[in-house]
């Protein structure tokens, strides 16, 4: 569905939220066999508290050229205090 969105001019890129490394490299090894668009962004929460995204997910997209939008960058409030 999202190769024939992008295709159409619908969407211009895809993204994944919330997903493991595990999850990303599947997506980048379905598109690659030619099954839907290359995924260009991974959504995933990033913080001084939550740094999980560093474990395996960092090298992943390094070397895939994905590009991380953190979500949650002050901790839902806790990093402020609230």
């Amino acid at each position: 569905v999202f190769d024939e969105l992008v295709k159409a001019g619908k969407i211009r890129h895809f993204g994944l939220s919330n997903e493991s490394s595990w999850g990303v490299m599947r997506f980048i090894a379905e598109a690659d066999k030619g099954v839907g668009p290359r995924l260009v962004a991974l959504q995933n929460a990033y913080n001084f508290v939550n740094r999980s995204f560093e474990v395996n997910l960092a090298e992943v997209c390094e070397r895939e050229q994905v590009s991380l939008l953190a979500y949650s960058p002050l901790g839902q409030g806790y990093l402020t205090g609230k």
